[in-house]
């Protein structure tokens, strides 16, 4: 949480400084700067160091796929299945959804 992070610096920094160890009040405007700056700084970062934090899951993709191919309810929960342990993995990260999806469908086909 936001508000776990700012504590343990704001006590961080207390302690380095030789300040008295204050409780935040959590409805302060000092409150409300850290978490905006925390937010910004953390999106930031995530930015320069290329991290992908929108992923689309394969989900849709699988039913849409399989009724159009008019499958039988079998196989559907087999895929299902799938693609929920898919998502124990960094598949979706690797891979775009509609990738995953034909994957799924493939192995649940075998």
């Amino acid at each position: 949480r936001i508000r776990e992070v700012i504590n343990v610096f704001l006590r961080m920094e207390c302690r380095r400084e030789n300040l008295p160890l204050d409780p935040l009040d959590y409805m302060s405007e000092r409150y409300k700067q850290l978490r905006d700056s925390l937010i910004r700084n953390e999106r930031l970062i995530l930015r320069e160091f290329g991290f992908i934090v929108h992923v689309e899951h394969p989900h849709k993709f699988v039913l849409n796929y399989l009724q159009m191919m008019g499958q039988t309810s079998g196989l559907m929960q087999e895929a299902w299945s799938l693609v929920n342990d898919s998502l124990r993995t960094n598949l979706c990260v690797r891979f775009n959804a509609e990738a995953v999806a034909c994957g799924v469908i493939f192995l649940a086909a075998r």
